[in-house]
């Protein structure tokens, strides 16, 4: 992967534990009306929290939305989204 410009970390981890698909889209669209299309850089816990970040992205792909990168640490994974058009 060549360097991108990451815009924004989003930390879904320390957000509440409820982990509600709400809260998350939430979270996705302010960022991405916040900053607007590029990149950024989602923090979030293995599992459930990963599905909705991936979902949300699918959701969107037809406008551009990808998932560019993903490593995982215990109980972690780190995401590098471009946010659509």
């Amino acid at each position: 992967m060549s360097q991108v410009n990451i815009r924004r970390t989003l930390n879904l981890i320390r957000e509440n534990e409820v982990c509600s698909s709400n809260n998350v889209n939430f979270h996705l669209m302010r960022v991405w009306l916040e900053v607007g299309n590029g990149y950024i850089k989602v923090l979030c816990r293995k599992g459930e929290q990963e599905k909705l970040v991936s979902d949300w992205v699918k959701m969107l792909k037809e406008r551009g939305a990808n998932i560019i990168s993903r490593s995982e640490d215990v109980n972690r994974v780190t995401l590098v989204v471009k946010l659509p058009d």
